[in-house]
């Protein structure tokens, strides 16, 4: 972020400067980072976040030079290793090289340029100025304050300054970072070292983790203030036009307001589902109660008020009671299309994130059997595993798949029950499973960090219902100890969505389906999908920066 970088910046000057607070870091294992050496914290760090490896034989190599396929490489892995579209076209980035995939993102994302429009110079050691010049263009996306230019001309070397490096460099002193080397020089064609580089990426996250937190809790705030507002507003729909509450979506604005704690809303929805159980459309009845039923474990856990309890048991008894496949897994049994054993990732979904919550709550090994059922009959039939894309449904008695493949927020509801699963009932062979399923999807982020509408397809518009969905569940499994995206990947995501809230609602999401293969036209709506997800997601994320 360019007002970030240009805090971090000043560490090609400020060798031996004491790092800010990070997070927690792996202990020094390097022979050559001798204890109490000024970058040892910050080396710890970029290595045990996966920004940098050792160079082998036990050894770092802290003082060695700093080359351009180095810096692409940590970048991208920071950014959480996006997979590129095409490759670089560089003629000296080789298929295959350990810096061909980070090259051909950051050529792709405009955070280099090669040295000609054919060569890229991966091994070349980088100066100070094209140091300068990446940083800067990494941070060009991101919504922070850039500061104005200076003038470099009381530098006496800034007539050694490039061309194309001098809005960088007058961007960087602007803020007040690089006041010159000894005899007050920019040295712009010296170089930088990789202890100096771990440092730079290390302090630029502790700042990010400061900055970022304040913005994105108090959006997380205003956008829970606009879920309280759709949740009353639907429960005024269930009551005076007979919509139906237990639903997916308000099943979805709940578990944001859980996440968010505010569990006052909560409370009111369920006097008012109490207070109105004689009408049909105010009791569970159906698979799309599992988010509620979530929630309502949650709460169960939270507070260990029996009516909580008693509407898990109400809609566990409601889920019991759909028809399931020949393989046992629950039928989605939804409005609209439908035919006998076609199962929908909406359904497995709904069912998984409750079932295998409530399994860890109530100790009831079969139940979680059940939940894993769900996840595991649905990765063998409707998962193309190589390339880890979902299908919208399948049919196990036919043996075929339906509906659109990759669909963003279908790839959602399938990682609600994968995130639920794998932090409260796991076992070791699915685990891998659903690693490498959450592992595959991560890498079809956009640029912007969020998800589409259709994963494969980056034509479409980013989809908050989707973005919000896959990383509520990745941030769940997460805690299961799966593997996943860096942290700078996640604050992403997270600043990116929130990009999508105004006055507490958020757009972005896409239209509701209307079929097994008909989609919605509009993507840019304020639905309860995109609202409750996003609010989720985002909440979800904050407790980890606190």
């Amino acid at each position: 972020m360019k007002k970030t970088v240009c805090s971090l910046l000043a560490v090609l000057m400020l060798a031996g400067a004491v790092l800010s607070a990070l997070p927690a870091a792996a202990k020094n294992v390097f022979s050559d980072v001798a204890p109490g050496r000024w970058s040892e914290t910050s080396i710890d760090y970029a290595v045990e976040k996966g920004y940098m490896n050792g160079v082998g034989d036990d050894r770092f190599d802290p003082s060695g030079n700093l080359t351009r396929g180095m810096v692409a490489t940590v970048l991208w892995r920071r950014e959480g290793s996006p997979a590129p579209t095409a490759p670089s076209g560089f003629s000296d980035v080789p298929s295959g090289a350990w810096y061909a995939d980070a090259v051909a993102w950051a050529k792709e994302t405009g955070v280099v340029n090669g040295m000609t429009e054919t060569t890229f110079a991966p091994n070349g050691f980088i100066t100070r100025e094209q140091l300068g010049a990446m940083l800067f263009r990494f941070s060009s996306n991101a919504p922070i304050p850039v500061p104005g230019s200076a003038d470099l001309g009381s530098f006496p070397d800034c007539e050694k300054v490039s061309g194309w490096a001098k809005e960088s460099l007058e961007w960087a002193v602007a803020a007040g970072l690089i006041k010159g080397t000894d005899g007050g020089r920019l040295a712009p064609g010296d170089g930088a070292t990789r202890e100096q580089f771990a440092a730079i990426v290390s302090r630029f996250d502790a700042r990010e983790i400061e900055e970022t937190a304040s913005v994105i809790g108090a959006a997380t705030e205003e956008i829970a203030d606009g879920t309280e507002t759709m949740l009353r507003n639907f429960m005024d729909d269930a009551l005076n036009n007979g919509a139906q509450l237990f639903g997916s979506d308000d099943g979805i604005l709940l578990l944001g307001l859980l996440e968010a704690g505010r569990y006052g809303i909560i409370e009111e929805f369920c006097d008012f589902a109490e207070a109105h159980s004689d009408l049909p459309n105010m009791r569970p009845n159906g698979v799309w109660a599992g988010a509620a039923g979530y929630v309502f474990a949650e709460m169960y856990a939270l507070t260990g008020e029996e009516r909580y309890h008693d509407l898990c048991e109400e809609i566990l008894a409601v889920i019991r009671a759909v028809p399931t496949d020949v393989e046992g897994e629950i039928e989605y049994s939804g409005v609209g299309e439908k035919t006998t054993d076609d199962v929908y990732v909406d359904g497995t979904g709904l069912c998984g994130i409750f079932l295998g919550r409530y399994a860890s709550l109530t100790n009831d090994e079969a139940l979680g059997e059940l939940a894993r059922l769900q996840i595991r009959n649905y990765f063998r039939h409707a998962v193309i595993k190589k390339f880890g894309y979902a299908y919208h449904g399948y049919n196990a008695v036919e043996n075929k798949t339906g509906g659109d493949l990759a669909w963003g927020r279908g790839t959602g509801w399938l990682m609600l029950a994968v995130g639920s699963v794998v932090r409260f009932c796991p076992d070791e062979e699915l685990s891998s499973e659903c690693a490498d399923f959450i592992t595959k999807t991560l890498k079809m982020k956009r640029a912007d960090g969020m998800f589409g509408t259709f994963l494969t397809d980056k034509t479409f518009p980013p989809d908050t219902s989707a973005t919000g969905l896959i990383m509520w569940g990745y941030l769940k499994a997460a805690e299961g100890g799966a593997p996943g995206l860096t942290d700078a990947s996640v604050r992403k995501t997270a600043l990116s969505s929130i990009g999508f809230a105004k006055d507490g609602a958020v757009y972005g999401a896409s239209g509701v389906s209307g079929g097994w293969h008909v989609y919605s036209d509009e993507y840019d709506l304020n639905t309860p999908l995109g609202q409750g997800a996003t609010l989720a997601f985002l909440a979800s994320y904050l407790r980890t920066l606190k």
